[in-house]
C-alpha cells in the first residue's frame, strides 16, 4: 500500500475516533494523534541503491507514488496538459533524479531552518542568568517530588528585552527560561502555576516528541495532512497540560487562567509558554482558546485514560504499524493466472522481475503480451503483496519501451522501480 495512502487512511481514522469521543480527556486525544506521528517514523521501505543506470532516481522512486497520491489527479490532470503523457510515467530514473534533487534540496532547507530556530531558542538561553530566588526554588523542589520527577530543573531568567514568554528547554537536563519582568516582579505563589505547566511538559517528556514532529513534518513537507496533524497535537499537548496543571493546582481553575492571561500581557512578540526544544512558540490566540475553555461553566478536569480508550489505542496502534509493514510470504512455488496466460511466481521473492529485450517483455522468464502487462503486474503483486518492480534491460533495449514498462509499473501500484542492465557474457 502506498506510503501517503496509509498516512491519509489512518488519519482518517484516527478522525472520526476523535470525533465520536469528542468528550474525552485531551490526553486520549493527543495519544490519538500522536500515533500517526509514530507511524510516520516507520520508514518508507527504501532498496539499496543498484548498480546500472537508475542512480538517484532509484532512491525516490520510492517516493515517486507518495508524491503523486499526496498531490492527488489534479497533479496528474497538469503534468498530462504540459507532456501530454500520463503523470506517472515521468517518474522514469532520468525525471526521478530531479525529482530527488527538489526533495533533497527542500529537506535541506528546512532542515536548515529548523537548526537555526534551535540555534536562535540556546543562544538566548546562554545569555540568560540562574535564578537565585530561594522562595522559587523551594516551590519548584516541592512540585518535582510531588510530580515524582526524578531530573533536576534549573530556573534561569532572560537577560533580553524581548519576551517570548516563559519557555522549558532540554529532555534530560531541563531548564526553564522565565521572562525578566516575570522573575523580577511576579511573587513565588504567581510564578507557581507556570513551574507547574513547564514541569507537567518535563514530566510527560513532551519536548521529545516535539523534536520528532519537527522532523517527520520536514521530512513529509510535501502532505498536507501532516501539517494539520502536528498542529492538531501541539494544540491537545498544551490542553493536556492545562487539564494536569490545574489538577496540581488544586482544582482552582481561574487562578491558572489569570496567570495565563497576565502571560500574555507580559509577551511582547504574541507568544508565550512555549516548548523552544523544537523551537515552536504558543501564539496569543492559542492561549486565549485555552482561557475560553478553562473558564467555561461545563469545564472539568480529565486527566485519566479508562482501560478502554486504552484498549483502543493499542488497536489503533497495531493497525498502524501493521498497515507500513509489507506482508511476509512463505517460501514455495504458485502458479498466477492472468487472462489464461501463466506466470510462474516464487513467493519469498524481494521484488518482481521484468525483463525488456529488445522490444519483447517477460515477466518472471514468462513473455507477455504488452496489452496484458499492467493486469499481470497487478495480479503478481497482489498475490506476493510486494511494491517493488526489478526492471532488467539490454543493450538494444528501446527507451520507449522501458518507459512502458514503469508505467505499466506504477499504475499496477508499484512503490519503487529499481533498474539493472543486463551484460551478455
Amino acid at each position: 500500500m502506498n506510503s501517503s495512502i496509509q498516512i491519509t487512511v489512518l488519519a482518517g481514522i484516527v478522525g472520526i475516533l476523535s470525533l465520536l469521543c469528542r468528550k474525552s480527556a485531551p490526553t486520549f486525544q493527543y495519544w490519538l494523534w500522536s500515533i500517526v506521528v509514530v507511524r510516520l517514523c516507520v520508514p518508507v521501505r527504501i532498496p539499496l541503491l543498484p548498480t546500472g543506470r537508475s542512480d538517484a532516481g532509484t532512491l525516490v522512486n520510492g517516493f515517486a507514488g507518495t508524491f503523486a497520491s499526496a498531490f492527488g489527479s489534479s497533479a496528474e490532470k497538469a503534468v498530462m496538459a504540459f507532456t501530454g503523457t500520463p503523470a506517472l510515467m515521468q517518474f522514469t530514473p532520468q525525471r526521478a533524479n530531479l525529482l530527488a534533487v527538489a526533495w533533497f534540496s527542500v529537506t535541506l532547507l528546512l532542515l536548515l531552518a529548523l537548526v537555526i530556530r534551535v540555534y536562535y531558542s540556546y543562544r538566548i538561553l546562554r545569555k540568560s542568568t540562574l535564578l537565585g530566588r530561594a522562595d522559587l526554588q523551594v516551590i519548584l523542589d516541592d512540585l518535582r517530588r510531588k510530580m515524582k520527577i526524578v531530573r533536576p530543573v534549573q530556573l534561569y531568567y532572560s537577560n533580553l528585552d524581548i519576551n517570548d514568554g516563559p519557555s522549558l528547554f532540554g529532555i534530560f537536563k531541563p531548564r526553564i527560561l522565565l521572562p525578566r519582568s516575570i522573575a523580577e516582579t511576579w511573587s513565588a505563589e504567581e510564578i507557581r502555576p507556570i513551574l507547574i505547566h513547564e514541569l507537567v511538559h518535563v514530566k510527560r517528556f513532551d519536548p521529545l516528541l516535539n523534536w520528532i514532529q519537527g522532523i517527520v513534518q520536514t521530512v513529509y513537507f510535501f502532505h498536507p495532512l501532516v501539517w494539520l496533524i502536528n498542529g492538531k497535537i501541539r494544540s491537545l499537548r498544551e490542553e493536556s497540560c492545562d487539564d494536569l496543571s490545574v489538577l496540581y493546582l488544586d482544582h482552582k481553575s481561574k487562578r491558572y487562567s489569570e496567570c495565563l492571561y497576565n502571560a500574555i500581557q507580559e509577551s511582547t512578540r504574541g507568544a508565550a509558554w512555549r516548548m523552544v526544544e523544537a523551537g515552536f512558540a504558543e501564539r496569543k490566540n492559542s492561549l486565549a482558546r485555552r482561557i475560553v475553555r478553562i473558564l467555561d461553566k461545563q469545564y472539568e478536569v480529565k486527566v485519566k485514560i479508562g482501560v478502554r480508550s486504552a484498549a483502543v489505542l493499542v488497536m489503533i496502534g497495531i493497525a498502524g504499524f501493521t498497515i507500513s509493514c509489507d506482508t511476509l510470504v512463505g517460501v514455495g512455488e504458485v502458479e498466477s493466472t492472468v487472462k489464461h496466460k501463466t506466470v510462474p511466481v516464487v513467493k519469498g521473492q524481494e521484488d518482481i522481475v521484468v525483463s525488456v529485450i529488445h522490444d519483447t517483455v517477460f515477466v518472471f522468464d514468462k513473455q507477455i503480451p504488452m496489452d496484458e502487462l499492467e493486469s499481470t503486474l497487478a495480479s503478481v503483486m497482489n498475490e506476493l503483496s510486494l511494491t517493488r518492480v526489478t526492471v532488467k534491460y539490454t543493450e538494444d533495449a528501446s527507451q520507449e519501451m522501458t518507459d512502458y514498462v514503469y508505467k505499466c509499473a506504477f499504475n499496477a501500484g508499484a512503490r519503487s522501480i529499481v533498474t539493472e542492465k543486463i551484460v551478455s557474457n
